[in-house]
């Protein structure tokens, strides 16, 4: 069966769901299946992020680029998944010691103020990154 049409099929139809019910079948066909499912439920993600025209902020960005799940980039800083997401959508402040631990992470990438103050830098323009 070609794993790949099928997957693509799910997401085309809006069925991400799905695509989660294949990755417990696709996973003993080997690695790289398993990374192809998960990089089009990423690029599935991104696309409905953006169709819901979904705020994404500069914290966010730089975890997304790094193809980070919540769980992991929260467990390098010592804290969770859900509170990164609450920092992340700027619902949640982060400690001094949390924010120069995503900078170094990040390497840069997103700065302490974008972290800080994530509202000033959604979308570019004057106070944001062009």
């Amino acid at each position: 069966m070609d794993w790949d049409w099928l997957v693509g099929r799910h997401l085309s139809m809006g069925r991400v769901d799905a695509v989660a019910g294949e990755i417990a079948t696709v996973s003993h066909h080997g690695h790289a299946r398993l990374m192809r499912v998960c990089d089009l439920l990423r690029e599935d993600y991104t696309q409905r992020s953006m169709e819901r025209r979904e705020v994404i902020t500069p914290l966010r960005a730089a975890r997304l680029r790094r193809r980070l799940s919540l769980d992991a980039a929260g467990e390098m800083v010592g804290t969770c998944g859900a509170n990164l997401s609450r920092i992340e959508r700027g619902m949640a402040r982060a400690s001094k010691r949390m924010i120069a631990e995503l900078v170094r992470i990040y390497e840069g990438e997103v700065t302490e103020m974008e972290i800080m103050f994530p509202e000033r830098y959604i979308g570019g323009g004057a106070h944001g990154r062009d």
